[in-house]
């Protein structure tokens, strides 16, 4: 799960609440930036990646640079 604000954290995790016991394990909340996130984990998983290895991909976005130095 992506979030785009800090009360979307506060709704998922009550809304992850009303699910079974046996179903929390299958959802993540990540710290992802919210696009870029969501790009890279599209990715893993379409490429059959494990729930942990989208989520660490996800995560990774944030070392991403957003903008390069034209001059060099």
């Amino acid at each position: 799960m992506l979030l785009n604000l800090g009360s979307a954290l506060m709704a998922t995790e009550m809304a992850v609440e009303t699910f079974a016991q046996d179903q929390r394990h299958r959802i993540v909340i990540s710290p992802a930036p919210l696009v870029e996130g969501a790009v890279i984990a599209a990715v893993e998983a379409s490429i059959g990646n494990s729930l942990q290895e989208v989520a660490e991909a996800a995560a990774s976005a944030y070392t991403l640079p957003k903008v390069r130095n034209r001059n060099g």
